[in-house]
């Protein structure tokens, strides 16, 4: 699904729009909690093998965010970038077709 199909434009997006805006302004993490499952279903639609390294990334920047709360938050910002180069390292040069077939 691109954003310029119809299935975005007419289905997908009305249906974002519509549960977001039922949630109370009041409910921040629930609204917050509503895009989080329609992102994670938009990349899941397009791709459905790489939904598992998109919770990975998820789960360790959440975590990374957290340890930058204490005093050491350059070093765990320099480890949180690293980590993130090398993902996109490892999607890069790794989901790139080998013989007829992806290796991610």
């Amino acid at each position: 699904m691109v954003f310029s199909s119809l299935i975005f434009l007419f289905f997908f997006l009305p249906a974002v729009l519509l549960c977001y805006y039922i949630v109370p302004q009041r409910h921040l993490a629930v609204r917050n909690g509503v895009l989080l499952a329609f992102s994670l279903f938009f990349y899941f639609y397009g791709e459905p093998r790489l939904i598992v390294l998109l919770l990975v990334s998820i789960f360790v920047n959440f975590i990374f965010g957290l340890l930058m709360r204490s005093p050491h938050r350059k070093i765990w910002l320099t480890l949180c970038v690293i980590f993130n180069i090398a993902m996109l390292g490892v999607c890069k040069y790794l989901a790139t077709p080998h013989k007829g077939k992806n290796v991610i």
